[in-house]
């Protein structure tokens, strides 16, 4: 599709210009006619250095800016040769190459090394550095502290002012880090930026080159870029370059990491004299998605007075829905079987997806999915079997019965619920899946981390239970560990068609069309961690216009035995009565409807050597009755820190 008028008005815009660009309006198609309306002015494409948030978004805009940039030319055309010398990549990949050019501007080496978040870890050891992994990651906590251009000294302040021992102890890693870190001329990926800026205020050879290289700076998802790369961008202009950037306050979601939509809002007095362009003619989501998610993102103050239009009217088989459940669990059953019918009729589950706030919620999904036999792709979280705890029990189940495909010495880790793990598995060897389902859970129960929040431990637990339910679905030990080697190694080769589940974070920039917002309750959006409820509404719009034409966002009002509210964000989204151009419709169990999608779970075989569920119950040594159903979990349990 060719570009729009208000597309190349922003393209063809001259000095510094910011393009707000809304979802599905066009962004990258800007994006690559700004690059062929420099070349056509007579830029050379080494003269520009383009930057991107994701190495992937960097690969499409150069095949795509490689294909148009072929079309336009005369002659026989070396499509290979057209951006040789083009400088499109990440932040950080531009900055390395800069760096490795000029380190001496900055007192480096020219052999210095730049290291990850395992040779960061790895620092901190050989400095005889240890911190709970229960408690948090020293690492992560000082790439943020630098990504925020905070010194050891401004951390130490920021921890003591909070008064947490562990975020203390942090500071003080820190501190020791960044001076080993020099004297071994180690460069992790926040000082890759630093140094870079550095560079370009020292007034040596990389300043000048630099400055007498690059003209043009074109700068994807600006929403995204924190303190030190907007740091980078004002050293890098130099007295005669121009930033053009595109991006959308309204996407801004990485504040914890130092990204905010300020940088947006105040563009203007960042980079005096820029012009303001805005997007906001929707391709991507129906009419209908189009106005709710605009309902929704106009609560928030932070960000320009605009508004979103579909580009096209509704087409047949949109429709946005909001469906509530009694339980997680049927929540999960209800989207799995969705899922299986839309592949059984034909659908192509690759252009299908399932979002969710936290990875807590993706747990039961995997579950039933993997019963349903519907393949899926995991992007932003983990599987259910890398859980920590599920992991631990599975590694003591394969310790149990001396199965060598498992790391029994590495698996159990260094926490105390893995000591405890591996003791038992030890006093427990050669036992029958009866003797050890219970006892495995009750030490993953009562020695599982402090530092949980009320979330993730009554997930912690729900995820014991249902390993432990599904060990004593099987005739032996070897059964279970064969079936979960299989779905290991499955997940590992989904590369066919497959249905993307994936957290609302990871999920910023990609499109379906059949999307499912899981978990859409109070204390999951907004997060009950979060104090910026802004960002988490800016979350909640993200996962509405990932959709192009059927947007289904469900909760539960009870998930892991806790009773729940549905988001006020799909309050917010709630049209006013006949302004819906399209179909939407509000399900919940609360006012008798719904109930219909809370059936029994399917009870098929997922291995030849499993046995019925309704026969592997009655073997169970201990259960309770909760709510209606059974649970190893005693009562009392329940809401326990």
């Amino acid at each position: 599709m060719p570009a729009t008028r208000a597309q190349l008005a922003a393209a063809r815009s001259k000095g510094h210009t910011l393009v707000l660009a809304g979802p599905g309006t066009g962004k990258t198609t800007t994006l690559i006619e700004r690059c062929r309306t420099l070349v056509r002015a007579g830029v050379p494409l080494d003269a520009m250095f383009v930057s991107t948030f994701t190495a992937k978004a960097a690969t499409e805009i150069r095949e795509r800016l490689k294909a148009s940039l072929a079309t336009t030319t005369d002659g026989v055309v070396d499509k290979d040769e057209i951006l040789k010398n083009a400088h499109i990549g990440t932040f950080h990949s531009l900055c390395a190459r800069l760096l490795k050019r000029f380190p001496t501007d900055v007192g480096l080496p020219y052999d210095f090394e730049i290291i990850g978040d395992e040779d960061q870890r790895q620092l901190l050891y050989d400095l005889e550095i240890q911190w709970d992994e229960e408690d948090g990651n020293y690492v992560d906590m000082i790439s943020r502290w630098k990504d925020r251009a905070r010194t050891p000294e401004q951390a130490m302040e920021e921890a003591r002012e909070l008064g947490d021992k562990f975020t203390v102890g942090a500071a003080k890693a820190y501190a020791r880090y960044e001076e080993a870190r020099r004297e071994t001329a180690a460069v992790d990926f926040s000082d890759l930026i630093t140094l870079s800026t550095q560079i370009l205020k020292s007034g040596g050879k990389g300043q000048k080159w630099f400055h007498g290289n690059f003209s043009h700076f074109v700068i994807d998802e600006f929403q995204d870029t924190n303190r030190t790369q907007i740091d980078f961008l004002r050293a890098a202009l130099g007295p005669y370059g121009q930033i053009w950037a595109v991006g959308d306050e309204n996407q801004s979601l990485y504040e914890w990491r130092g990204s905010s939509p300020s940088y947006c809002l105040n563009f203007g007095k960042i980079f005096p004299g820029a012009t303001i362009h805005e997007l906001n003619e929707g391709f991507r989501c129906s009419p209908q998605i189009v106005k709710m998610s605009s309902r929704v993102i106009s609560r928030n103050r932070s960000r320009y007075d605009k508004a979103m239009k579909p580009a096209r009217k509704s087409r047949k088989g949109e429709f946005v829905l909001f469906k509530g459940f009694l339980t997680h669990d049927a929540e999960a059953d209800w989207i799995a079987k969705q899922l299986a019918k839309f592949q059984a009729n034909g659908g192509k589950l690759e252009n299908a997806a399932v979002l969710f706030r936290t990875a807590t919620v993706a747990n039961t999904l995997q579950r039933r999915l993997e019963r349903e036999r519907v393949p899926f792709r995991l992007t932003g979280t983990g599987s259910f079997w890398s859980l920590p705890e599920v992991s631990l029990y599975v590694t003591a189940v394969a310790s149990v019965a001396g199965d060598k495909r498992f790391d029994t010495r590495k698996g159990f880790g260094r926490t105390k619920a893995g000591f405890k793990c591996r003791s038992l598995a030890e006093e427990l060897h050669g036992e029958t899946a009866r003797v050890i389902s219970e006892p495995l859970a009750r030490v993953l129960y009562e020695h599982r981390p402090r530092s949980l929040d009320q979330e993730r431990r009554s997930s912690w637990m729900a995820s014991v239970e249902a390993v432990s339910n599904l060990l004593l679905d099987f005739d032996d030990l070897g059964g279970f560990l064969d079936y979960v080697t299989q779905r290991t190694e499955e997940e590992g080769k989904r590369d066919g068609d497959c249905v993307t589940l994936s957290t609302l974070h990871s999920a910023k920039g990609l499109e379906w069309d059949m999307v499912f917002v899981a978990g859409c309750e109070s204390e999951l959006l907004p997060h009950f961690k979060s104090t910026n409820v802004e960002e988490e509404r800016r979350l909640f719009y993200v996962g509405m216009t990932r959709a192009r034409h059927q947007l289904l966002m469900t909760y539960a009002r009870l998930r892991n035995d806790k009773d729940k509210k549905p988001s006020p964000f799909l309050q917010e989204a709630k049209l006013p009565e006949g302004e819906n151009p399209g179909v939407f419709k509000w399900s919940d169990p609360e006012n008798g409807k719904g109930r219909d999608h809370e059936e029994a779970p399917d009870k098929k075989s997922g291995s030849s050597s499993r046995k019925d569920e309704s026969t592997s119950a009655t073997r169970r040594r201990k259960s309770y009755r909760n709510r209606g159903g059974r649970s190893l979990i005693p009562p009392e349990e329940y809401g326990k820190g």
